[in-house]
């Protein structure tokens, strides 16, 4: 595990909950996506980003008015752990050099539109059954994502990203992601 992103979930340690934390900021690390989901350690071996049903929006006179893409990155890690991070763009914005930075204390305004991250999803076996376990956030998680440049049909990124729970999963590190749907 990166010092520096130890050191940073350590001190949290020392806060009742960790969500209040805003690791956004923090330096992207240059080695492979790992991490912790659960009590799982996670080790990225394959990454895509999937183009998923634009979101549609009507008027008054149910006629479409603004389509906005959406888009899933899914780091798999093996061992039945997956981080899924749904996110959207504008419409004809590439997905080349973007950067988002959710912090800890966003929230969805209803009835607006939002560009970035907009939902984090992981599962993990739960430690006891060894069941598959999927947490949902749309709030309280901190992720910075940084998308590069393609090469082939692959773009490379980088992540950090924690987790509201009380085991503190996190996800941090770079990745090549295959491009699907596009």
């Amino acid at each position: 595990m990166g010092t520096w992103l130890f050191a940073a979930l350590m001190a949290s340690n020392s806060r009742k909950v960790v969500w209040h934390s805003d690791f956004s900021s923090l330096p992207l690390s240059k080695r492979r996506a790992y991490g912790r989901l659960i009590k799982t350690t996670f080790t990225c071996q394959d990454a895509t980003i999937k183009k998923l049903k634009p979101i549609q929006f009507l008027n008054q006179n149910h006629e479409v008015t603004q389509e906005t893409p959406v888009y899933a990155l899914t780091l798999n890690g093996g061992q039945g752990a997956s981080v899924v991070i749904y996110f959207t763009r504008k419409l004809g914005q590439s997905l080349e050099r973007f950067e988002y930075r959710h912090h800890p204390a966003d929230r969805p305004q209803k009835g607006s539109t939002v560009f970035g991250v907009t939902t984090a999803q992981f599962i993990a076996p739960d430690p006891k059954s060894g069941q598959p376990l999927s947490r949902m956030y749309r709030e309280a998680f901190s992720t910075r994502l940084v998308l590069g440049s393609p090469i082939g049909d692959r773009l490379t990124g980088s992540i950090i990203m924690v987790f509201p729970d009380s085991n503190r999963s996190f996800v941090s590190g770079s990745f090549k992601a295959r491009l699907l749907g596009f």
